[in-house]
This record gives C-alpha cells, sequence and structure tokens, in this order.
C-alpha cells in the first residue's frame, strides 16, 4: 500500500482518461520545450505557457513542425487554468 500522509493509506487504483490536458507555466525553456513534445506525442493536450503568448506560439510552431500535435502556446494565465 501507498501512504498518502501521515498515518493515511490508500488502496484504491487510480484511472485517468486517455488524454489529459497539461499546462506547462514557463514552459518555453528547454525542459517545458521537451516535455510538451514528449506530451503531445503521447496524444495529451499541451498549453506551453509563457508570459509572453506570442514567443510560446512562435516556441510551439517551431517545436511541432507541421506534427499534428495537440500542442498550443498561450500566456501563463491560460496554461495554469488548463
Amino acid at each position: 500500500m501507498w501512504g498518502v500522509g501521515p498515518g493515511v493509506e490508500c488502496d484504491q487504483e487510480v484511472s485517468l482518461p486517455d488524454q489529459l490536458t497539461i499546462g506547462l507555466l514557463g514552459g518555453t525553456g528547454p525542459q517545458g520545450r521537451g516535455l510538451a513534445l514528449r506530451f503531445g506525442l503521447a496524444g495529451h493536450r499541451v498549453l506551453l505557457g509563457s508570459r509572453d503568448p506570442d514567443r510560446a506560439a512562435g516556441i510551439v510552431a517551431d517545436l511541432v513542425g507541421g506534427r499534428d500535435l495537440d500542442i498550443k502556446g498561450v500566456g501563463n494565465a491560460d496554461a495554469a487554468a488548463a
């Protein structure tokens, strides 16, 4: 069993939907780009956040490179709302 806190144990299975929406705040750096691409290739919807939404959109365009991936460049507030 996995402990989820002091004195609390959880023995229930957790199931996730086939597609998650994942918001990456400040995701325009190397780590965020790599995560966005990997999550996108795995079939998840990714919102790549930045203080500058136009910058995020440009990075996503380069990252996607014409592939049909559900990755969008947005402002950090929109990524956090995901």
